[in-house]
């Protein structure tokens, strides 16, 4: 039912975590009707992964710096005890009073997600369940505002890690969510007037806390935030100027402090002292984009620039102890903080992007030298070359593109046999990755998974290779991909193989007659070839609840692609397909975000483009008036989602298609 269409693109960079995002997207769907549920929140998903967590964890254990050391300075603040208070005046000794507690709190928790000792749980857990009856900040000005940053950007990644640890009680984790809202959304969610760095940091606070109390609305808000601060903060020549923003008094030069040269990464503080508050700045920045990173959303690819020139600049500055040429004041400052590594992580050992004098700077001046104060804790611990824990993926440099393909389908009974298709196009071999995943779907709480799939590849007539239990040799190499880890010794399938260009399915069935939920994936498993995956399919039974079909697509890259994307139903009578879905409707998502609903394709706006289009890439053409559905528009890169159901609750099979426009 796919037919390929021939044409070839550049080879983009494979987004990991956008990948993890939507698979768990998937399987997370519990649905009664075909109404999507809110953003699934991924934990931990604050600062720190859990692989990031795991990685280090084995580093310490084996030794091995610059995480031992580091490791061996946190503990001295892994210590027991609490000073919580009910009210905060940040004008007064309070704030250290605070400061100390949340560095405490985030100390126990980081010390028991490397150890796995039980004594920082409990110390962490103790401080927590006693903040939870904090009532608020007294001070009255925004120096309340830039409290409640600092320590919630401590405070909640501290709760996020605990989350895993089962014995802290769900009454308590209640209690310190309705804490953050009653205590810190007041302070926080209005930015404030004063200099760049305090909007930041309460983004930073913001951003951490939406995931920990999974709050969908704040966690947007944290982003819109930061894309109105971020060209207000971070200067490039290419945007043409400043734009104004609250506080900058009708003066944005002197709100910046009168630089002598506007360079691209001068910052908005760079020249009130020199590269005090402009590092706590930029690593409030960084870290929202981290925790950003790690719920899927990628803040860092649109802010390339910005952000690496305020790397670089600032680096050269530390490392020179020169101004050059930016400040009336050529010295820089002598304060140094324990940063840049979650920005230097992020660009150069996730994308491969070369900062020289941000290595120099980390290297020679903020790990020998760097303080973690406030909201900068222990970054080289956290997040100091990450590059050994997972791959460098490369620059994105070409256009937008499919990189993954996912659909959560029902198998045998009265489901039978799903089957999912792509093409590839262009010259080469593509590695790729093909799952069914049944049984390991259990830890991520989908009931009535398929015990034991099994699937064919074929490419026309010949079956290129069949697999029912995956092989734990492969991984490694499936981490690589963004997929999530298998179960170890569990009976679902997979394999790794390399394919040159044409269309290819795979039809999955139960190795032992059952019948259940399975998660059929096609992953990029290499970006080295040419070879690309141009479109995919899925035929497969709708049902009702969580029966009905649901497809995911991850598009990387820079700039958009244009997809068609249907949902045959009646038409498929006329290739002989019995009990079809008589009337399927498709609603398009972007996380919780309804992009596109069709019920009937030949009622869109631009149906007769629909009709084009479909010609133009290959697809057979679907009778005008019928209740097939179909959507056509423009993605930028990320994870969606699709939810196919009957109109009215009706059952049948269906065919997805997703189609890449030339």
């Amino acid at each position: 039912m796919i037919r390929p269409h021939a044409r070839s693109a550049p080879v983009e960079e494979i987004s990991f975590v956008a990948m993890k995002r939507f698979v768990l997207g998937l399987l997370s769907l519990a649905l009664c009707t075909v109404a999507f549920s809110a953003m699934t929140f991924v934990h931990p998903g604050a600062m720190s992964s859990q692989a990031e967590l795991d990685f280090v964890k084995a580093r310490i254990a084996a030794g091995a710096e610059p995480w031992t050391g580091q490791f061996n300075k946190l503990k001295g603040l892994a210590t027991g005890g609490t000073n919580a208070l009910v009210n905060l005046n940040s004008n007064n000794g309070d704030a250290n009073t605070a400061k100390a507690e949340a560095r405490k709190a985030y100390a126990n928790a980081l010390a028991w997600a490397y150890t796995g000792n039980e004594t920082y749980a409990k110390q962490a857990i103790a401080l927590l369940n006693a903040w939870s009856g904090f009532q608020g900040f007294t001070g009255g000005n925004d120096q309340d505002k830039l409290q409640a940053g600092w320590i919630g950007a401590l405070f909640a990644p501290a709760a996020e890690i605990m989350l895993g640890y089962a014995e802290w009680a769900p009454a308590d984790i209640a209690n310190l969510r309705a804490m953050f809202r009653r205590a810190f959304y007041p302070q926080l969610t209005t930015a404030s007037n004063w200099n760049g760095n305090v909007d930041l940091t309460q983004i930073d606070a913001m951003m951490n806390i939406a995931v920990f109390n999974e709050d969908e609305a704040l966690f947007n808000a944290g982003l819109e935030r930061l894309k109105k601060r971020n060209p207000a903060y971070f200067y490039l020549v290419a945007d043409g100027g400043v734009p104004r923003i609250n506080g900058d008094g009708n003066n944005p030069a002197a709100f910046w402090s009168n630089p002598t040269q506007w360079v691209d990464g001068l910052t908005q503080e760079t020249c009130r002292d020199n590269g005090h508050h402009a590092q706590y700045a930029l690593a409030s920045a960084l870290h929202a984009a981290e925790v950003a990173w790690h719920q899927g959303v990628d803040v860092y690819t649109e802010n390339t620039a910005r952000y690496t020139a305020a790397l670089e600049l600032m680096a050269s500055q530390l490392v020179t102890g020169d101004m050059q040429g930016t400040s009336a004041n050529p010295v820089t400052s002598s304060s140094r903080f324990n940063t840049f590594e979650v920005g230097f992580n992020h660009y150069q050992n996730r994308r491969g992007i070369a900062l020289p004098n941000t290595l120099k700077a980390i290297t020679q001046e903020l790990r020998p030298k760097g303080q973690s104060d406030w909201n900068i804790f222990y970054e080289t611990l956290t997040h100091g070359d990450l590059a050994l824990a997972a791959p460098i993926m490369p620059p994105a440099t070409g256009p937008a593109r499919l990189i993954s393909l996912a659909a959560r389908v029902a198998v045998g009974g009265v489901a039978g046999t799903p089957i999912s298709g792509f093409v590839l196009s262009g010259p080469g071999e593509k590695p790729m990755l093909i799952r069914a995943v049944g049984p390991s779907l259990a830890s991520f709480g989908v009931s009535g998974a398929l015990s034991d799939p099994r699937f064919s590849l074929v490419n026309g007539a010949v079956t290129v290779s069949v697999n029912d239990n995956w092989l734990a040799a492969d991984a490694e190499a499936m981490a690589t991909t963004g997929a999530f880890a298998l179960t170890a010794g569990g009976k679902d399938a997979a394999l790794l193989t390399s394919l040159s260009a044409g269309a290819y399915t795979a039809p999955v069935t139960a190795t032992d007659g059952g019948s259940g939920i399975a998660l059929l994936e096609i992953y990029e498993a290499s970006a080295s070839s040419p070879a690309t995956l141009i479109n995919g399919a899925t035929r497969a039974y709708v049902g009702t609840g969580e029966s009905v079909l649901i497809p995911g697509f991850v598009i990387g890259g820079t700039g958009t692609l244009r997809l068609l994307i249907r949902a045959v139903g009646p038409t498929l009578e006329n290739f002989n397909v019995a009990d079809v879905l008589a009337d399927p409707t498709i609603t398009l998502y972007r996380g919780s975000t309804t992009l596109a609903i069709n019920d009937n394709w030949s009622t869109a706006a631009n149906a007769a483009e629909i009709a084009s289009t479909a010609r133009a890439v290959g697809a057979f053409a679907l009778p005008n008036g019928s209740r097939d559905a179909a959507i056509l528009t423009s993605f930028t890169p990320g994870a969606y989602t699709v939810i196919v159901s009957g109109v009215g609750a009706t059952t049948g099979t269906a065919l997805v298609e997703l189609y890449s426009v030339p």
